[in-house]
This record gives structure tokens, C-alpha cells and sequence, in this order.
């Protein structure tokens, strides 16, 4: 392989899916001169290429050459290397999508299984809330379980508008910190630390909210005596979180 710094007016000109050309490598100009040297050692006499990039990153080139030299290239060939061009820099864009979004995943994965704290977005658009493993676990479900739009079902029967009531509040702007009586999918009742923050969008509209919750079960006891959660701004330990059951 050679390197683009090898190749500077190549380099220069590496623009997505830009064509420039080399019409007679032995009578080039002084500014392709590396470029002439490196195509006449590999015996091409005119070169007709075509830019690559990747996620607006140079990434390399792709050519056409014919060992005469060439008065001017064929606007059919021009078409042919740009669509070439374009579909070979679509596929790598998706195949470098495609290992950031695994390494993100097994990153994301990593961070939920060495974490205590459950992690949940709601879209206000689409109206659907995605849960990672560990908050669901905290309730009983599976990973793969999908919980759809109802989220009457996580709350407890004491009061049956509790879920409208919490997300209009949220979407107004109050973020909810303190702790959160929901239920577990046995049946039981469950009591979690929860805080939630709004989020808008580019014209400062609502656009949905993020929050992170954790299981009374999972805070160690040391930590009321550390750096106590709080309820309504009010330090309290384990004790009194269980006592306000």
C-alpha cells in the first residue's frame, strides 16, 4: 500500500465522490509529479479516479487506468466510477456503523451489569419508554420482555392515576426525585430511589425525559452513613425509607 501523504495532490483532492484524472503520467505537471512516478511504476499511463470518504473523513480513492495515455476519459466511464464510488463508501459507512453500534452495545451492556441502577427513557413523540435489563430485573422481567405502552402495570393500586399523573408532571418540567412505589410483576410492591430529568429539544420543547432508579434491596447499608439518598431534599437512611412503606 502507499500512504496519501505520498500522494499530496490525490490527497488534496479526496473530496466524496469528486473524479479528477491524469491524462499521460510521462507529461505531467510539476505538482503531479509524485503521483505520475508512483502510476508509471505500476505501468499506468492515464488514471481517472474517483474520492472516497467516510463519515466526511478522507478514506481513500478508486480508479480506472489504461496503460496508453488518454486525451480525454469517456463520460460514460465518469457515471460508472462515480456510482461505483458512491456505493462503495455507502457500505463502508454502514459497515463502520455497524461496529460502532456493537461496541456501544457491549459497552452499555458491560456498565448494567456492573451497576446497581436501572436506567429508562420515554419518548414523547412515539409515546414508548425503553427500560434497560437492570430496571427490569429490578421488577421481575426478563431482558427481552417488551412492556409497551401501559405503564399502569408497574404501579401499585393505590391510586389508578398515578402514571398520567407522574408524566404530565414530568413533562411539565418538575423532575421527579424521591421514592417511587411501583409494582413488581409477582404482584408484590416494590419501593425504588427513582430521579428523572426532562428533555427538549432543539427548540426547548419537551421531547421526552431520562430517569435512573435503584432497588432499596441493592443500597448498601454503609451508605446511610456515607452519602445518605434523599426524599424531598431530606437525608434519610434504609430504615427510614423502609418505615415510610
Amino acid at each position: 500500500g502507499v500512504a496519501l501523504g505520498e500522494l499530496p495532490w490525490v490527497r488534496d483532492r479526496l473530496a466524496a465522490n469528486r473524479l479528477f484524472e491524469l491524462r499521460d503520467t510521462l507529461s505531467a505537471r510539476r505538482e503531479h509529479a509524485a503521483e505520475a512516478h508512483r502510476f508509471g511504476e505500476l505501468g499506468m499511463r492515464s488514471v481517472l479516479l474517483v474520492g472516497i470518504t467516510v463519515h466526511g473523513r478522507p478514506y481513500g480513492f478508486l480508479g480506472l487506468a489504461t496503460a496508453a495515455p488518454c486525451s480525454a476519459w469517456d463520460v460514460n466511464f465518469h457515471l460508472l466510477l462515480k456510482l461505483i464510488g458512491s456505493s462503495l463508501a455507502g457500505g463502508l459507512e454502514r459497515i463502520s456503523l455497524h461496529r460502532d453500534i456493537a461496541i456501544l452495545r457491549s459497552r452499555n451492556q458491560l456498565a448494567d451489569a456492573c451497576s446497581s441502577e436501572g436506567v429508562w427513557d420515554y419518548d414523547a413523540i412515539t409515546r414508548q419508554t425503553w427500560f434497560s435489563p437492570r430496571w427490569k430485573a429490578m421488577l421481575g422481567y426478563a431482558p427481552d420482555e417488551v412492556l409497551g405502552r401501559n405503564h399502569a402495570l408497574l404501579y401499585g393500586d393505590a391510586d389508578p392515576e398515578a402514571p398520567s399523573s407522574d408524566l404530565r408532571a414530568i413533562a411539565a418540567g418538575a423532575d421527579y426525585v424521591g421514592l417511587w412505589r411501583g409494582r413488581h410483576k409477582s404482584g408484590a410492591p416494590v419501593q425504588v430511589l427513582a430521579c428523572t430529568t426532562l428533555l427538549r429539544d432543539d427548540q426547548g420543547q419537551p421531547a421526552g425525559f431520562i430517569g435512573r432508579s435503584r432497588a432499596l434491596d441493592a443500597w448498601p447499608a454503609q451508605v446511610g452513613a456515607v452519602a445518605a439518598p434523599t426524599v424531598d431534599g431530606i437525608p434519610v437512611t434504609v430504615g427510614d425509607l423502609l418505615l415510610a412503606a
